[in-house]
């Protein structure tokens, strides 16, 4: 997507010719096609990494892991290319080719 790379299947990300060091529930962020709820997004990230463990999910921690990844990405909320905030329902990872 635009100039962010990744492939899950090795746990890489990169944005151009730079690596990003995400972690699990940022990588599990990344790429979202559609809008999510809050709780959606980290529930299933945290399912994804650690299935046999139960998660209190909590809408704020949701927002820091949002925004530690948009920082990574150089992503704003004012003017997003990767990460759009869906008011009232919750954050959808977009493609900046397709703005």
């Amino acid at each position: 997507m635009g100039e962010l790379h990744l492939s899950p299947d090795a746990r890489v990300a990169a944005l151009g010719d730079k690596p990003l060091d995400l972690t699990a529930i940022e990588f599990g962020f990344a790429g979202m096609p559609r809008a999510h709820t809050r709780a959606g997004p980290l529930t299933r990230a945290a399912h994804r990494i650690h299935y046999e463990r139960n998660y209190d999910v909590y809408d704020r921690s949701v927002d820091v892991h949002i925004c530690s990844l948009r920082k990574k990405l150089g992503d704003e909320s004012a003017s997003p290319r990767y990460i759009r905030t869906i008011r009232a329902v919750g954050y959808m990872f977009i493609n900046p080719d397709d703005a």
